[in-house]
């Protein structure tokens, strides 16, 4: 079974179907449909024909749109949403077979669910971004399709039956009208819903949307959820979660819960409470700075959580704060604050010193850390300042130096250990942990134990004599002559008779017998270089010119060669720089030339193509772009510019109605083809009637004699009447005939003829008066019974009774009587 079509309710819908030939085999192609022929039944009752007669698409399919009225359902029932179009061809002779289309129109469910789906439910997608009606539903509105504004996805959730609004990730969006009941979710980061003075919020949900504006006053809150409440004026809400910046002003009541605000650094947010019928403000969970502003006695505050306290301007003297949590207050002018008494019990700790704390037992107590105390009975682990004594020692010599305390003798106290000693030992020292004092400092060549030529000295700061080994490296400048050096030398050497591996930065005399200020010049400034005699194996680049001659040249010359070129590989350099026409060996019947710029004379043989014009050609031409001054063969293609004149025609009535040309005779030129003509009158030999029907079934003047004159019907007029062709009880017997059957054959024109009957006052002789007055006078009353009839009124007359008489008689002698 065909599943239904699916219509989009209350929406334009378009459906296809296919049309069928008379055989019912192949599909009908180019039908016209009209007015009627496609009809619709919606739901048990609703009919009519469809607005939109239907047109024929493509190869058999055929196209109809219904109106967004005709998708509409009579009611939600699956009956009432059933709509079923029939297409019947209503000629006569049929076109093509008769068909039937099934639809249901969706339920709002179901387009819902199709087209809607979200990550809270069903609902309508807006950008924000672009411009128009964008409210068709099904089509716009989509997660694919996001509309362009609010006002257009109210439109489409009304359709849609759902209250549900998603914003897209970084739409923006302003809202100028009421959207109260509705819900407001952003999906991704960067949402934002500016609230006009047009709008109204009554219980509207927002959820992680930035919110900001100054909506209009509602009696019913605005429900806020993981939003940013940016600068909001007639703020009137629970928000939960929310990040708060800037100064909201409440135009009702406010609890917040789980809230903080979002200005960083010192500074707070600021709830403004101006408003009169803001008499309460509870945050609940509270995070970070708050600002209090145009409070009163009669508005309770109560900040719950933890973070900092300001002072607005504003505030009436005595406006009262309540506090629970850890709060860090500025200066307060008109703001009253209390504590919860748990609180109040630990700020009063906290800002005290340990010995006033009622809990603290100095006996027992362990303090950690102390900056100043004044006397300490027990062990203290260190002590960074000074301190006034300790027990067993005397504190003023706990921070002095050794020799300059008065109980030191120098000469019995010994010291341990020694680290630095920055002055001078006036006395012997025992002994330097690996070495002999006494040597330690005087000059290595005056100790007894040093010998020149075999201890080894590992770091010398600097020798002023001569050194008769090896030395590993030197820094400073060596005045002598060095055998050989390893590593880099810092200063000037005389002489090197080995290789520098590395770089010399002064100045060199001399290598191996060249003149070093020719190493880094120009070959040709080089004061032993003969340009006629020395020759240069290979050169890469030449910028200047090369006077004499080049022997080959391998690669390319990019430049120009102003001198002359003995030959290049496969060419005749002579013929290199002159005119194709002028070389000796250009012989223009043969050679082919592959690209030519300019010709100015004729060319004989073929040619691809030609970019410019041509001023004449011979032989055949495929396409001309320009302007051709003459054909003379044919053109098979089009000519999009003008033509001066074609063979046997003037070209300007080529592109004229034939009527209008000077050399048209109605009456004597024939015309071959003609696409549209008017009313035709009479066409000779033709009757108009008869031009638009298939030769074949045009029947001759003798086909339609035949005809007639088998049924008789030539009797009527062209021949004489045989009274045995007239059936009995054929339309012309009952008109001639009242017996039954009616016969023609006792019809008799004499009498009964029209022409008779009106002679004769109605046909034949008619009745006397006599014969007239006997049927009406001359019959007995009791024969006078029809109702109502004038002989039944004069027969049911009785005879006077005695007492009518009297009657009678008195009122004529009173003159009454008529």
């Amino acid at each position: 079974m065909t599943r239904p079509y699916e219509l989009i309710p209350g929406e334009s819908n378009s459906v296809q179907f296919p049309l069928y030939e008379t055989d019912g085999v192949d599909l009908r192609v180019g039908a016209s449909l009209v007015s009627g022929d496609i009809r619709y039944l919606r739901g048990a009752s609703t009919a009519g024909a469809t607005s939109d007669p239907g047109a024929h698409r493509d190869a058999g399919n055929y196209l109809v749109t219904l109106t967004a009225a005709e998708c509409t359902p009579s009611d939600q029932s699956n009956r009432g949403r059933q709509l079923s179009l029939s297409i019947r061809d209503q000629t006569a002779t049929k076109d093509w077979l008769d068909g039937n289309v099934q639809c249901v129109i969706m339920s709002q469910a179901e387009v819902a669910a199709r087209f809607y789906e979200g990550p809270n439910g069903p609902g309508v997608y807006c950008s924000g971004t672009g411009v128009g009606t964008q409210a068709t539903l099904g089509e716009h509105g989509t997660a694919d399709n996001p509309t362009n504004s609010i006002a257009n996805a109210l439109t489409l959730v009304g359709k849609l039956g759902v209250n549900r609004i998603y914003l897209v990730e970084g739409a923006s969006v302003t809202v100028t009208t009421n959207i109260g009941d509705h819900e407001i979710i952003g999906l991704g980061a960067a949402c934002e819903v500016t609230l006009s003075s047009g709008s109204a919020c009554a219980n509207t949900s927002f959820r992680n949307v930035k919110v900001d504006g100054t909506p209009a006053v509602t009696t019913q809150p605005t429900i806020f959820n993981q939003c940013v409440i940016d600068g909001l004026s007639n703020f009137h809400g629970t928000p939960s979660q929310c990040r708060l910046v800037g100064t909201l002003t409440p135009s009702n009541p406010v609890v917040a819960d789980h809230c903080f605000s979002g200005t960083a650094g010192t500074g707070t947010m600021t709830w403004d409470l101006t408003a009169a019928a803001v008499n309460s403000l509870a945050l609940r969970n509270w995070s970070g700075g708050v600002t209090i502003s145009n409070s009163g006695l009669l508005k309770d505050i109560t900040i719950e959580g933890q973070g900092q306290l300001q002072e607005g301007a504003g505030n009436a003297a005595g406006s009262p704060v309540e506090l629970r949590g850890a709060f860090k207050v500025g200066s307060l002018t008109n703001l009253t604050v209390t504590y919860d008494s748990l609180y109040d019990t630990v700020r009063t700790n906290l800002d005290a010193t340990v010995s006033s704390r009622s809990d603290f037992d100095p006996a027992a107590d362990t303090v950690s850390n102390v900056t100043t105390v004044a006397s300490v009975t027990g062990s203290v682990g260190s002590v960074t300042g000074s301190v006034g004594s300790v027990t067993g020692l005397n504190a003023a010599l706990l921070d002095v130096a050794v020799s300059s305390r008065s109980d030191f003798d120098p000469v019995a106290d010994p010291v341990a250990n020694v680290t630095n000693v920055t002055g001078n030992v006036a006395g012997s020292v025992g002994s330097v942990t690996g070495l002999n004092a006494a040597l330690l400092d005087v000059a290595v060549s005056s100790r007894s134990d040093f010998d020149p030529n075999a201890d080894a000295v590992l770091n010398v700061t600097n020798v002023t004599g001569n050194v008769a080994g090896s030395v590993g490296s030197v820094t400073g400048n060596v005045g002598g002559s060095v055998g050989s050096v390893t590593g880099n030398v810092g200063g000037s050497v005389a002489s090197v008779t080995g290789n520098v591996g590395g770089n010399v930065l002064g100045s060199v005399a001399s290598v191996n017998g060249q003149d070093l200020a020719n190493l880094d010049v120009l070959v040709s400034s080089r004061s032993d270089f003969d340009p006629l005699t020395d020759a240069v194996a290979n050169v890469t680049n030449v910028t200047g010119n090369v006077g004499g001659s080049v022997g080959s040249v391998t690669g390319n010359v990019g430049g120009n060669v102003a001198g002359s070129v003995g030959s290049v590989t496969g060419l005749n350099a002579a013929l290199l720089d002159v005119a194709v026409s002028s070389r000796s060996d250009f012989d223009p019947a043969a050679d082919p030339v592959a690209n030519v710029t300019n010709v100015t004379g004729s060319v004989a043989g073929s040619v691809g193509s030609v970019t410019g014009s041509v001023g004449s050609v011979t032989g055949a031409v495929g396409s001309v772009t320009g302007a051709v001054g003459s054909v003379t063969g044919d053109v098979g293609g089009n000519v999009n510019g003008s033509v001066g004149s074609v063979t046997g025609l003037t070209a300007a009535n080529l592109d004229v109605p034939v009527s209008s040309r000077s050399d048209f005779d109605p009456n004597a030129d024939a015309v071959l083809n003609v696409t549209n003509v008017g009313t035709v009158a009479t066409v000779t030999g033709l009757t108009p009637s008869r031009l638009d029907v298939n030769v074949s079934t045009r029947a001759t003047a003798t086909d339609v004699a035949t005809a007639l004159s088998n049924i008789h019907l030539d009797e009527l007029i062209s021949t004489a009447v045989n009274g045995a062709n007239v059936a009995n009880n054929s339309i012309v017997a009952l008109l001639a005939d009242n017996n039954t059957p009616a016969t023609w054959s006792t019809f008799t024109n004499t009498t009964e003829s029209l022409a008779a009957i009106a002679a004769g006052g109605g046909g034949g002789s008619g009745p006397t008066a006599a014969v007239i007055a006997d049927a009406v006078w001359d019959e007995v009353l009791a024969d006078h019974s029809t109702a109502g009839s004038t002989g039944a009124a004069l027969a049911s007359v009785g005879a006077p009774n005695l007492s009518e008489i009297k009657n009678l008689i008195y009122l004529i002698l009173a003159g009454a009587a008529d």
